[in-house]
């Protein structure tokens, strides 16, 4: 089920995905790219701080798709995802911009939309 983030979230989160849009991307396989933009960090940081994610331990990603792609968390980690661009449908349930979802095994993918993917360690649930 799709989680409805809070409206100082959602403005940072609107705020992220304008900058998002010229930022530096690199093809990271086919229908993948990943931020490598060196002002990333600090423009994904008041949006994470909103959320109280921004912490030691944890790992975040920018994300542009445009087709299909399995995407899951690393071993030990369960994961956030943030769609920004655009409404996706993950896990049965449509997310839209605004909302996002908690996911613990692979998920597919397959929509053209910009995307945060936050990876928290699981012992910390």
């Amino acid at each position: 089920m799709a989680l409805t983030l809070n409206n100082d979230a959602t403005k940072h989160l609107q705020t992220l995905g304008k900058w998002f849009q010229t930022a530096k991307i690199s093809l990271e396989k086919e229908n993948l790219w990943y931020c490598v933009d060196p002002k990333r960090i600090e423009k994904w940081k008041p949006f994470l701080e909103c959320l109280d994610l921004y912490k030691e331990g944890n790992g975040f990603a920018l994300w542009r798709v445009s087709g299909s792609l399995t995407i899951g968390p690393d071993p030990g980690y369960y994961g956030l995802f943030f769609p920004i661009s655009a409404a996706v449908d993950i896990s049965g349930f449509r997310v839209n911009p605004g909302e996002y979802i908690k996911f613990t095994k692979p998920q597919l993918i397959d929509a053209k939309l910009d995307f945060l993917t936050a990876l928290i360690p699981e012992k910390t649930v």
